[in-house]
């Protein structure tokens, strides 16, 4: 049997109720990945919710130079009524695992990148980026120097006069359960979300503000030690699943801000040596 050489998995949030969530497979940037021109691709996409694998759909690429046996892969999930997105939970989640059978190869790990699609009648249409399942660099980094991961977004907000509110949108794909803090930015209260494994949920931050919402603007940082898949999501207060955007969050890189007069100047003559 053929071994295989695999992209990191890409991640997303799966239908709101009255969406339908769409991507296409990206067949060029996947062949400008080949190592040999002429190889066999394997695209898995499998839909997950509360720990089940609810729907799986397998594709075979036969890539032969600049063609492939199929010119576009596209995956269509229809919303099935059955997550709870008032409350938050029973969320679904997508995969998308590409394998190349030897003696092919992808030059690097990294994902082709491609775009979701959020799209319904009476529903506001709009684009989500995905993410990928592991090897993020910056959340790598900061597990190892502060035994943490901390995303954020700048200027969350909920205003009931306007009827908006912001939620957190937490996926969890791995085999563990995941525990993370949110907190927001100038509010005594931490609070404790735990997302079992291969779930997905919604926090809402008008209902993190207390029984009655009030209006509200600020940072918003989740924390763990177990890494989550993170999305941040503006939508009605009434009607949480009439969004607007589903955004990606900015990570906390905790990088000095400020550089060593002796590390500038070996900046410096490094730069001379290699114009030398």
């Amino acid at each position: 049997m053929p071994s295989f050489s695999y992209l990191l998995p890409a991640v997303g949030l799966g239908p709101p109720p009255g969406y339908r969530v769409s991507y296409a497979l990206p067949i060029a940037s996947i062949r400008d990945r080949l190592t040999i021109p002429s190889a066999q691709v394997r695209a898995i996409h499998r839909l997950w919710r509360d720990g089940t694998e609810i729907a799986t759909r397998t594709a075979e690429i036969q890539f032969d130079g600049p063609r492939s046996s199929i010119q576009e892969w596209v995956i269509t999930i229809d919303d099935d009524g059955k997550a709870d997105w008032d409350g938050g939970t029973g969320l679904s989640y997508w995969e998308l695992e590409l394998a190349v059978a030897s003696p092919g190869g992808f030059s690097t790990n990294q994902p082709a990148a491609n775009y979701t699609l959020f799209s319904g009648p009476r529903r506001k249409t709009f684009f989500n980026d995905n993410a990928i399942k592991f090897g993020d660099p910056v959340t790598i980094h900061q597990v190892r120097e502060l035994g943490a991961w901390c995303a954020g977004y700048p200027c969350c907000g909920v205003d009931p006069d306007a009827n908006a509110d912001e939620s957190i949108v937490l996926i969890n794909p791995y085999h563990r359960p995941g525990l993370v803090n949110i907190e927001l930015v100038g509010l005594p209260n931490i609070e404790k979300i735990r997302v079992e494994p291969m779930s997905a949920r919604r926090v809402s931050i008008a209902r993190l503000l207390g029984p009655t919402p009030y209006a509200w603007r600020g940072q918003v940082f989740v924390t763990g030690r177990s890494r989550l898949i993170v999305f941040f999501a503006k939508h009605a207060l009434d009607d949480p699943s009439e969004m607007t955007t589903l955004e990606h969050p900015d990570l906390y890189r905790g990088e000095p801000t400020h550089e060593a007069l002796t590390q500038r100047w070996r900046r410096w003559a490094g730069r001379q040596i290699m114009r030398s």
